[in-house]
C-alpha cells in the first residue's frame, strides 16, 4: 500500500471522525433544545457502526484479495453502502451544528433554555 492509497482510505473517514467531533463541539456550545441531543447521538451512532463496519468489510475483501479471488459482490455492495452511510451520517452532524449555530444567531444571540433532569421533576 503506498501513500495514496492511505489517504484515500483514512481521508474520507479520518475527516469524518474530525467532523464529528467538532461538530459535538459547536452543538455543546450554543446549547441547542433535547432534540438536537438526541438527533445528533443518532447520527453519531450511525456514523461509528458504519465505520467500524466499513473497516471490517474492507478486511474481509482485503483476504480475498489476497488469497487472490474474486470479492463476492456482497461484500462490495455493503462495504460502498457503509462507506455512503459514514459519510452521509458525518455530512448531517456538520448541517446540525450549522443549524444551531444560525438558530442562535437568528435568536438574537441568546442562549435558550434546554431542558435539564432538575428541570423534569
Amino acid at each position: 500500500m503506498n501513500i495514496p492509497d492511505l489517504v484515500f482510505l483514512t481521508g474520507p473517514f479520518g475527516g469524518g471522525l474530525v467532523l464529528t467531533i467538532l461538530s459535538w463541539t459547536v452543538i455543546a456550545v450554543v446549547k441547542r433544545p433535547r432534540w438536537v441531543y438526541i438527533l445528533g447521538v443518532t447520527l453519531t451512532a450511525v456514523f461509528v457502526w458504519s465505520f467500524v463496519a466499513y473497516w471490517f468489510l474492507w478486511g474481509k475483501a482485503f483476504d480475498y484479495a489476497d488469497a487472490d479471488k474474486p470479492v463476492p459482490a456482497r461484500i462490495d455492495f455493503a462495504s460502498n453502502v457503509s462507506m455512503t452511510l459514514c459519510s452521509l451520517a458525518a455530512l448531517a452532524l456538520v448541517v446540525l451544528a450549522a443549524a444551531a449555530v444560525l438558530a442562535k444567531r437568528r435568536a438574537g444571540g441568546k442562549l435558550e433554555r434546554t431542558a435539564t433532569p432538575a428541570h423534569h421533576l
